[in-house]
C-alpha cells in the first residue's frame, strides 16, 4: 500500500513501528493523522520514492492490527457462533464512512487520510473474517482445535509474505488449507458458504476486498 512518496526504507520503517506501537485502530487513526498533518509540506518536498510502507499482522506478536478483536473472540465459546456482523459494526465509526474524492490524487492530503483510514479498518475486517472462519470450521466440525491453530498462522503468514494484499492472500491460503485438511470436499463447500453469509453485508464485504485506488494521471 503505498501512500506516501518515501524516500528511504528508514522513513517506511519509522511510520510503520510507530502505528504496531499503538493499542487499537483508534489509536493508530489518531496518531498517523497527526503525522499526516505535521509531515505532508515535508512528503511533498522530497523526489517521488519506491518504497511501499505496510502494516502487518503476525501470529503470536504484539500488533495494533486485530489485537482488540482477537481478545474479545477467544473469549467466545466454539460451540455457539457468535454474532460476526455486530462486531464488524462495532470497529465502523461514522467519521470513516468513504467519501467520494472525485481527483482520488494522492497529492490530496484528505484523500490519502481518508485511505489510510480505511485501510486500518480493512485491516481490522480481515482480522475478524478470519477468526470467524476458524469458528464457523469448528462449530461445523471440519476441523480440530489444533487445525485451527495451523489455519491461523497459515493465514498470517500469506498475509505477511503478500504484503497485506488480501485478495491474493485468501486466493493462496485457501488452497494451502483445502490441500492439507480437505480429504472430502466439504470444507471448500462450507468456506464458500461462509463467505457468503459474510458478503450479505455489502459494506462488509467491501471493506475485507479494500484495495487503494488513485488517479495514476494526477501528479504525485
Amino acid at each position: 500500500m503505498r501512500f506516501f512518496p518515501f524516500e528511504t526504507e528508514d522513513q517506511a520503517s519509522e511510520l510503520t513501528i510507530l502505528m504496531n506501537n499503538q493499542n487499537s485502530t483508534e489509536e493508530s487513526k489518531e496518531v498517523i493523522s497527526k503525522w499526516i498533518d505535521q509531515n505532508w509540506a515535508t512528503l511533498y518536498s522530497m523526489p517521488v520514492g519506491t518504497v511501499i510502507p505496510t502494516v502487518t499482522h503476525t501470529v503470536n506478536e504484539t500488533t495494533v492490527l486485530g489485537n482488540i478483536f482477537q481478545n474479545e473472540l477467544a473469549k467466545v465459546p466454539h460451540s455457539h457462533e457468535p454474532n460476526w456482523e455486530d462486531e464488524w459494526f462495532k470497529m465502523d465509526p461514522p467519521r470513516t464512512t468513504p467519501y467520494p474524492w472525485t481527483s482520488q490524487c494522492r497529492n490530496n492530503k484528505e484523500f490519502i487520510r481518508q485511505q489510510v483510514f480505511q485501510f486500518l479498518n480493512h485491516r481490522d475486517t480481515v482480522a475478524i473474517y478470519i477468526e470467524y472462519m476458524i469458528a464457523m470450521s469448528l462449530e461445523d466440525k471440519l476441523i480440530t482445535v489444533e487445525q485451527s491453530e495451523e489455519i491461523r498462522s497459515i493465514f498470517w503468514r500469506k498475509d505477511e509474505f503478500f504484503d497485506c494484499r488480501f485478495l491474493t492472500v485468501d486466493s493462496v491460503f485457501r488452497k494451502e488449507v483445502l490441500r492439507k485438511m480437505d480429504k472430502s470436499g466439504q470444507m471448500k463447500y462450507h468456506f464458500n458458504d461462509y463467505t457468503a453469509r459474510w458478503k450479505r453485508l455489502p459494506a462488509a464485504g467491501g471493506k475485507l476486498e479494500y484495495d487503494f485506488v488513485f488517479n495514476p494521471d494526477c501528479p504525485f
